[in-house]
């Protein structure tokens, strides 16, 4: 759920997807609080959102580190991580604190030690409950730890090597999926049954949710290796615009049968090349959405990150303060919007923004000389050179 740090180049068109996705998340998580139509129309389909997410930090992290690696000719573990920390860290532990020292913030019964928070493996065998949309961020989390060690590997691998690698991942992924769910599917279970375990075993495990990341760096990898075809791309960001969404609809359609074993399977991957295409028709800084100026875009894409870590519970204290009030449904929905706006701004502001400006300050003195590629464990060396000595 990251967004770019402050004084990052912003791509227009990737703003305006990140606020979609965090627009239609909190649609969502509202629908059974919102009512206009189109609004909860929309929120049906909210859960997406996430999905969309991932194809946008997976990119973005992998350009990232693949332009390091063509520019540096090697990569800064303990920067890039060091960074990451300060971007992710300081907002998620303020929020966490709440949900543990403040009953009354939870939205849901808390059913998931600290532990499994603060070591980011909560979404592996999550039950429904408090915090438990973080589970997103657990997946980001352990990309952010693991990708890196990947994109090494990956630089140094041949074009046609990394291109099976990515369609290797994806295959993984459906053949997963049909392994878990094929006894899940006919094992007879209550409707309510078969939902926690579609979310437990499908929806919120790493293992079946890695096709927006990789697609997010398969757009990143066309950009960095292969600038031909990114050019051609760029020069028809319309049309790959046009079929990211007809895919997207097309998956969406899928999930409307959301648990046969068809859309488990491939369902997932759909989506996730939709997604693709259109956060590589952003990117390409062509095309009416890489050019389009949509108004609030920029600023609902930097509150993201906070606005995804408190919106649930701030639809939950609107909610309760309206029921206890019996105040008009009607007011519900600018109340609640105004809410998480103002609550996403105000951990923007006195968390977020702090810290990513310590972190400019402090610069990236942890390990800040680029590991050779020729040598993927020399961060050890380099650390010890520069902190060996300090005590």
């Amino acid at each position: 759920m990251s967004t770019q740090s402050l004084n990052h180049d912003r791509i227009r068109g990737l703003d305006t997807l990140r606020a979609i996705a965090i627009l239609i998340v909190i649609c969502w998580h509202g629908q059974g609080k919102i009512t206009p139509g189109i609004i909860k129309a929309v929120g049906h389909y909210g859960w997406s959102g996430v999905d969309l997410f991932f194809v946008l930090s997976g990119y973005l992290i992998a350009n990232q580190l693949f332009r390091s690696l063509r520019k540096q000719g090697g990569l800064s573990l303990p920067a890039f991580y060091w960074r990451r920390a300060f971007r992710i860290l300081p907002c998620f532990f303020v929020v966490l604190a709440l949900y543990f020292l403040w009953p009354g913030f939870r939205e849901n019964k808390l059913n998931v030690s600290i532990w499994r928070f603060l070591t980011f493996t909560q979404n592996f065998g999550l039950q429904f409950g408090a915090f438990s949309h973080a589970w997103s961020l657990c997946i980001e989390e352990q990309f952010y730890w693991l990708f890196p060690l990947i994109a090494l590997a990956l630089n140094r691998s041949r074009k046609r090597t990394s291109f099976f690698i990515f369609v290797g991942v994806i295959l993984l992924g459906m053949f997963v999926r049909w392994v878990v769910w094929k006894d899940v599917a006919i094992s007879g279970l209550t409707e309510r049954e078969l939902l926690r375990a579609y979310y437990r075993k499908i929806y919120y495990p790493t293992y079946s949710r890695l096709d927006g990341l990789t697609m997010g760096v398969a757009v990143a990898a066309i950009e960095n290796y292969l600038p031909q075809v990114w050019e051609k791309l760029g020069a028809r960001a319309n049309s790959l615009s046009v079929i990211g969404c007809l895919l997207v609809a097309v998956a969406l359609r899928l999930f409307e049968s959301q648990y046969s074993i068809g859309t488990v399977v491939m369902g997932f991957p759909l989506l996730a090349i939709g997604f693709g295409c259109l956060v590589g028709s952003a990117a390409t800084r062509k095309g009416i959405l890489a050019r389009a100026r949509v108004l609030g875009a920029t600023a609902m894409a930097t509150l993201s990150y906070s606005i995804y870590l408190t919106h649930k519970q701030v639809l939950h204290l609107v909610a309760e303060a309206f029921e206890k009030n019996k105040l008009p449904n009607s007011a519900f929905l600018p109340v609640a919007l105004f809410s998480i706006l103002f609550v996403g701004w105000a951990l923007h502001q006195l968390v977020e923004k702090p810290f990513l400006k310590m972190r400019e300050k402090l610069g990236t003195g942890v390990g800040s000389t680029p590991i050779p590629l020729t040598r993927p464990l020399a961060f050890v060396t380099v650390w010890k050179e520069k902190w060996g000595d300090s005590g």
